[in-house]
């Protein structure tokens, strides 16, 4: 199975100073539309969540029309690797644990998934919140 081709260096360093606002909006997009133009890869999907930072600083005078439409063409094509991402959405009262991997740490004496979940189960019982109810009661169906 093919995958997503690898980023450029270039594109990683531009998402890295994008990220941390370091680097002037116009460079970024005059740098994306090289990218973008040359079709030798693709944008990572991270731009979805940067873009909007970026566009928030554009300037008309400071900006090609035609550049920054061929970038806003090729953002909105992006998609997460999951399209559910998209779909969630999260307050600042949420808190979310990822339980990744393979068991590749067992043999380190790290706990893995088939040990944690006894546990995490027994005190998600104690919270009384109806959600964890529901998925507990499917569990046990």
């Amino acid at each position: 199975m093919a995958g997503i081709p690898p980023l450029s260096n270039e594109q990683i360093a531009l998402l890295a100073r994008a990220k941390s606002q370091q680097i002037p909006v116009d460079e970024v997009i005059i740098r994306l539309y090289r990218i973008v133009s040359s079709g030798d890869e693709q944008l990572s999907p991270e731009w979805i969540d940067i873009w909007p930072k970026v566009q928030s600083g554009i300037t008309i005078e400071g900006s090609n029309p035609r550049w920054l439409d061929a970038v806003n063409k090729a953002i909105k094509l992006l998609r997460h690797a999951d399209a559910e991402i998209d779909n969630i959405v999260l307050k600042d009262i949420n808190h979310i644990c990822f339980l990744l991997g393979a068991g590749a740490s067992a043999a380190s004496n790290v706990p893995i998934i088939s040990g944690l979940l006894p546990e995490l189960w027994r005190k998600a019982s104690k919270l009384g919140r109806d959600d964890i109810d529901r998925l507990q009661a499917y569990r046990s169906a």
